[in-house]
């Protein structure tokens, strides 16, 4: 009486994968990105270069608020 099972049909009912890898710790779903196919090592780099490329761009953008924050500081006196 534990689990909750979706009704039998229902997406998410039955089971995902078919082999069991499990013990290989979590592992990206195979058609996680439908039109890209990573190895785990080629989805690690991915994600670096994602994260590195969104860091660069909130960069960018607090420094602009900066910019504009001390400009309108100025302005007022």
């Amino acid at each position: 009486m534990g689990s909750v099972q979706p009704p039998s049909g229902a997406p998410g009912s039955g089971k995902l994968g078919g082999s069991d890898d499990s013990s290989q710790g979590p592992q990206v779903p195979k058609n996680f990105f439908p039109s890209m196919h990573f190895t785990p090592k080629e989805y690690e780099e991915f994600m670096d270069n994602e994260f590195k490329f969104l860091s660069q761009i909130v960069k960018h953008d607090m420094q602009r608020m900066k910019e504009q924050m001390e400009k309108m500081k100025r302005e007022e006196t």
